[in-house]
């Protein structure tokens, strides 16, 4: 006897993306974009899901694996000593001079920077 049950859609996505979980952390881990990866199974025909519900599905169950990629270097910080002195400011700091402001300014203030 045929069943005249269609199966359910729902979830495909999901399915598809766990079952290539662990190639697309390889994928992400060896620094492949999102996108790169997302074209290269869908012009496969492996994953049949958008690009936003791809970047989900990384987010929700490959989060491991994006921080283990991400540098743990802090950007630089750019002191006020080490960019170029602007001549034409009125303001200077010597050598080692942190730049200090208020937090709250009087319209006095206001007036004195426009």
């Amino acid at each position: 006897m045929i069943s005249k049950i269609t199966p359910s859609v729902h979830g495909i996505g999901r399915v598809q993306y766990l079952a290539l979980k662990a190639d697309i952390e390889t994928n992400l881990i060896a620094g492949h974009t999102r996108i790169a990866i997302h074209n290269h199974y869908a012009e496969q025909g492996k994953i049949t899901f958008s690009y936003k519900r791809f970047c989900y599905y990384v987010s929700h169950y490959s989060s491991n694996c994006l921080q283990k990629s991400q540098d743990s270097k802090p950007s630089p910080i750019l002191s006020a000593a080490s960019l170029p002195a602007n001549t034409n400011s009125p303001v200077q700091l010597e050598q080692g001079q942190k730049f200090a402001h208020e937090k709250n300014l009087s319209d006095e203030n206001i007036k004195d920077l426009t």
